[in-house]
């Protein structure tokens, strides 16, 4: 499977990662395996970074499927960074039909891994227990 995730409890954080053709059913599967995970909160942020990613297989049905599911609260943030015009785009049409389905996340998309994750970090910094933003982003990376 070309997507993984790990969750970084004391940040609060769930960093998602996909590489080479990512399918929709793969996607569905990842969300599966999150929610499922013991140390999954939905409160927590998320990262996703599709940066590897060489294509996407998904259907626009899947592409619902995925919208219509609420995994994070609306107290969450995501960050995707996506660098291709198609994973921008295919981001974009994620988060668009997120908030037509009522998700109240918080969802930006960023080329770039350091704006990302200050974004999540930047409202996280007063709940960071174990170091400054600088020494949890080195960690993180």
């Amino acid at each position: 499977m070309p997507c993984n995730y790990r969750i970084e409890r004391k940040q609060r954080l769930v960093i998602s990662t996909a590489w080479g053709v990512l399918t929709g059913e793969e996607i569905l599967e990842h969300q599966n395996r999150l929610v499922s995970d013991s140390c999954f909160n939905s409160d927590f942020y998320q990262l996703l970074e599709l940066v590897d990613v060489t294509n996407f297989e998904i259907d626009f049905d899947t592409m619902d499927t995925l919208s219509e599911q609420q995994i994070f609260s609306p107290r969450s943030r995501r960050a995707f960074i996506a660098k291709s015009p198609l994973a921008f785009g295919l981001s974009r049409m994620f988060a668009s039909l997120r908030e037509l389905r009522g998700g109240e996340e918080q969802i930006r998309i960023f080329d770039n891994r350091d704006e990302a994750l200050g974004w999540l970090l930047g409202t996280l910094g007063g709940s960071l227990k174990n170091g400054s933003r600088e020494e949890v982003q080195r960690r993180l990376s």
